[in-house]
This record gives structure tokens, sequence and C-alpha cells, in this order.
């Protein structure tokens, strides 16, 4: 391991300083590093838990340049929480560096600040080693940038798709200027400065080596961290796998996830007398194709005024309800809503979705600049493009191909296509995807998993976006071997498959 250079701190009333601090360049060849100056702040904090006990972790704020690869860049705040490491943690094990997902994390504080929320999510973590959960930049407190609100709209200006997207586009625009008038460097926004953030976290701490964390975006973040930053990395849990390329989702991967819960609430006896024929998906889709042929209307009422309207629904309007009127189906917790919401709409009931519609299409909060910065300069391949133009699942669900032809064509950040076909690495990961994921689909893992030779993945059957967190409440085995491998690096106890329990379909 390349000998870096320490930081002195020094302890003063606001928390701990480093003056002067200069990091020496980048050990690793794909990170290019300027010499800089480093100014950082840890304030510590106290956390009371419920039963009465207390932890002191400490708050960090770390200055670095907006761009790495501008001398003159100006330089923004990244925030980071360092958690200790409890009594039952072993000695000398690599410090977990959890990166959240996204993008657009606000920051540990909020979390922490709700009730149990330490014991939930942290203690399991601490009780390994202690952790570093590290703040995106340009989100929360770390930089935050607002973008202007979309003017408010009537519904009978954007209940066309073509409608919607001109206005959206149009936002975007408006917050690009924006950025540009407040001296925003939109291209310093992106997940590879985001990665050397984390690096530049671990060398303030003196952290070498250090493990990773990440689920969804987390898992994305990560992969740029070992992409960059390898010989920092000692070992890597990764879950939700978002790849290099798996920014915009493939309709026809998320319809095939809808196609495996279908499948399963239709055999439940609650549900399989009131499933159509065909199935949920078949039946829904051949609405879909009904309202493209022929757009319908329903009656109902305004969300704001509660005045009496008549909606517009067509093909597109009902593509995005096919994941739900109510909960959605990203967490597996929420999904029993799922089949009565397609049901509803099937028989003709359209008043939860009305209502959606017009939370959806009166919005008039845009994504943060970082947000639109970091979806474009990840981006697409062309090969992708071309799958997604193809039109597999299109038949259910709207692609999102538009976010990068209509808005990304114009926001001038691009990691560029050889960030998108990937890298090969030999730090060892474990891989953790589930079946019923909608918002990273399990067909993403083959990609993801040919980027590293030394590998164990796990396959949580039935497991949604949150399959890590589902797999270690159902197995106390897989829990174990999670503990570990993260404490020791051993991966001979874990399973490759996780069934997770019969869902209690309603």
């Amino acid at each position: 391991m390349t000998t870096r250079r320490l930081f002195s701190l020094v302890l003063v009333t606001a928390g701990i300083w480093c003056a002067g601090c200069v990091t020496d360049a980048a050990t690793d060849a794909d990170a290019r590093y300027i010499p800089v100056q480093r100014a950082a702040t840890l304030t510590a904090q106290i956390l009371t838990l419920r039963n009465g006990d207390t932890v002191t972790y400490d708050v960090g704020v770390i200055r670095v340049p907006e761009r790495r690869d501008k001398p003159d860049s100006r330089m923004i705040s990244v925030e980071f929480h360092r958690l200790p490491a409890s009594n039952e943690a072993a000695a000398a094990v690599a410090p977990i560096y959890w990166l959240r997902g996204g993008p657009g994390f606000g920051g540990l504080g909020r979390l922490l600040s709700r009730e149990g929320y330490y014991e939930a999510y942290l203690s399991e973590l601490t009780a390994i080693a202690p952790v570093v959960v590290v703040g995106q930049r340009g989100f929360g407190e770390s930089t935050p940038m607002a973008c202007p609100p979309l003017p408010d709209a009537e519904l009978g200006d954007v209940d066309e798709r073509a409608e919607r997207l001109v206005r959206f586009r149009q936002g975007a625009l408006d917050c690009l200027a924006a950025a540009n008038a407040a001296g925003v460097d939109v291209e310093g926004y992106t997940v590879n400065e985001l990665a050397h953030d984390v690096a530049d976290i671990a060398k303030l701490l003196n952290h070498d080596p250090i493990q990773l964390f990440g689920n969804s975006f987390g898992a994305h973040s990560g992969m740029a961290v070992i992409s960059m930053h390898p010989r920092l990395v000692a070992r890597a849990t990764l879950s939700a796998l978002e790849g290099p390329d798996d920014t915009f989702d493939l309709p026809r991967y998320k319809r095939d996830a809808l196609v495996r819960i279908a499948t399963d609430a239709e055999s439940h006896a609650a549900l399989a007398q009131s499933t159509p024929d065909g199935g949920l998906i078949a039946a829904f889709e051949a609405l879909i194709a009904q309202a493209d042929a022929e757009p319908f209307y329903i009656d109902t009422q305004h969300i704001r005024t509660d005045a009496k309207i008549r909606l517009r629904i067509d093909g597109d309007a009902l593509r995005q309800l096919a994941q739900g009127t109510t909960r959605g189906t990203q967490w597996r917790y929420g999904l029993k809503s799922w089949p009565g919401d397609i049901s509803r709409m099937l028989s003709g009931d359209f008043s939860e979705a009305s209502r959606r519609l017009q939370y959806v299409w009166l919005n008039t909060e845009l994504d943060n600049v970082a947000g639109f910065s970091m979806e474009c300069g990840s981006g697409i391949s062309d090969t992708r493009g071309r799958l997604m133009d193809a039109g597999a699942g299109r038949s259910l669900l709207n692609p999102t191909r538009w976010f990068a032809s209509k808005v990304c064509d114009s926001w001038p950040v691009d990691l560029g296509q050889a960030f998108r076909r990937g890298f090969v690495s030999s730090v060892p990961v474990v891989l953790v995807h589930g079946d019923w994921d909608t918002s990273t689909p399990f067909e993403n893992a083959p990609a993801f998993r040919k980027m590293f030779t030394n590998q164990h993945f796990v396959h949580v059957k039935g497991g949604s976006h949150g399959a890590y967190i589902e797999a270690t409440e159902a197995s106390p085995d897989f829990a174990r071997a999670m503990q570990t491998w993260m404490r020791t690096g051993e991966r001979e106890a874990m399973p490759e498959t996780i069934i997770l329990p019969a869902y209690e379909w309603q």
C-alpha cells in the first residue's frame, strides 16, 4: 500500500481543524487529483438510544474542489458522519464506509433524529467496525443546490405525455441556466467525483484500507470508488446492483420483475379467484393497448380545489400506474396493495389512480442540480439505448430513454462510453440482489458481476429493492455469514441463494 500523507488534527473550539494540509497526488491510475489544501471540521454529537445509553459520534465537513481537474475550481463542502465501533467490535477491522442510495441522499442527521433509527440500521454495523456515512455532494448539508420550481400547470395542459416532457425539459434548462448564473460548475457533480470525496475523507481520517457498503446508487458509487481507488478498498458489500450502464432502466427488465411478483400473487388463494384470465399483467397491458388506441375520460375531483373535473387517461398515463397507485412496488413490505391497485383499475375504479396522476402531473418540484448531473453523467450507452428503443417491455412501462434524449442532450455532463463499458477488478466483493426488485432490476446483475473476478453472488428469491435487509432478517445464517465477511473477509459460509418466506398477500 502506497504511503499517504497523514493529516495533523488540531482540536479547536468548533471541532477539529486541518490547517494547510495538502493531499498527495492520487496513487491510482484513473484518479486524477491536483494538489489542493484541505480543511475539515469534526464536531462531536451525542445520541440517546431507546434504552437510555448514549453514543458519541462526529459530524464532519470536508472542503473539496468542485472539479478536481481544474486548478481554479471553487471549493465545496461535503458532510460525513463518523460513528465509533461498539464495545463488541473486534480490533483492527477495516472501517465500513456506507454509501447511500439516490442520488439525493440529504445526510444522516435527519435520519439519526428518528427514534430507533440507529438501533435498526447502524448498530449491527458498529458492532463490526467504525462506520462512516458519506454525504453526496450537492445534496442536504453537502452544498445543496435546488432547481427553480416548475410553473404551475393546468391539468388540460399536461394530460398528454408530449406536453409533460416539454414542461419537464424546459424546467431542466431553466435549472441549468440558474446553476450557471450562480457559478455552479455542473461538471463537478458526477459519481466519479463522489468517489474521490470518499477517498479524501478516508485520507483525512487516516482510514486505509476501508470496506464499502452500498445499496442501489450506493452500489453505483461504490463501484466508482473501486474503479478509481482500488488499493484503498479491502472489500465491498453491494446490493440492488446499479452498474455503470444501469442508470436508465430497461422497461423489459422491470416488466420481468413485475411478472415474477404477479405470478406469486396470482398463486395465492386470496387472489386467485379475482385474477383475470391470462393474469394481471396481460389484462393490464390489454387495457393500456385500448387506451393507446382510444383514450378515455374519468369524472373525478381536482386534488387541490375539489372541483369536479374530467381527467383524460391514455396508454402512457396507465403505464405510469403499472407499479401501483398507492405504495408502489419498490419495497417488499408495501407490495400487498399492488394487486388490488391493478384490479381496481381493471374493474373501472380509477379514484386512486386519478389522485396519483394529478399529484405527478401537477408537481412543481424538480430534481436537484447535482441529481441531473449525476444521472446524465453516468448516462446510457449506445447499445443500451438501442435496446430501449427496440420497445421490449413498453407494452407495460414507459421507457426512461426520454430523459437521456430530452434532458441529457442539453446537460453538459457525460462521463463517456468508456465509463459505461465498466472495468475489471480483483477487489473481493459480496453482491446481493433480489429478483422482485423493480427499481434496480435483477437482470442488471450479470453485467455488474462481470466486473469482479473475486466475487460471491447472493440471489434473494422474492427480494425487493431492500433484498439485503430482507435476507438478513429472514436468514440468521446469512446474517452471521455477513458479519463474518465484514469482520474477516471470509466468505466460506456465505449462501448463494436465500428464499424469503412466502409472501402474505391480501
